[in-house]
């Protein structure tokens, strides 16, 4: 049951996707009903105009395929949190005079933390 892990809060949502944006985290963007996946990056996150925009592959052909999609299907790592998303058809546009995608905020987003409390690594320093 992962309806505990759920997020349908346009202000959750919109916290972990600009977390994705700081931590430049690689996100694995999934279409073709699997088949094809390019890795990419969530690079802006717009809450007002309710639009993300992510980073467009390298390949041409592959990204006329990634605009024809229905629906992306997104997966991506938070503090060794599995995140997942997914997205309706993508837009051509442009950011920071670089090719991209946009496409609107997801309604949902699934933050699969199955601890109740996650483990985090302590950093390690000499001692005195």
């Amino acid at each position: 049951d992962y309806a505990r892990f759920l997020l349908q809060s346009k202000v959750e949502i919109v916290a972990v996707l600009r977390s994705l944006v700081q931590r430049r985290s690689l996100v694995s963007a999934y279409f073709d009903e699997g088949r094809s996946f390019i890795l990419t990056s969530v690079l802006q996150v717009d809450a007002a105009a309710d639009q993300l925009l992510i980073d467009s592959g390298r390949d041409e052909a592959i990204n006329r395929q990634v605009l024809l999609a229905e629906r992306l299907f997104l997966v991506s790592t938070l503090d060794k949190v599995k995140v997942q998303f997914s997205l309706g058809r993508l837009s051509e546009t442009r950011s920071s005079g670089l090719p991209a995608f946009a496409a609107a905020l997801p309604d949902k987003l699934l933050r699969l933390q199955r601890r109740e409390y996650f483990r985090l690594t302590t950093p390690v320093t000499k001692p005195v």
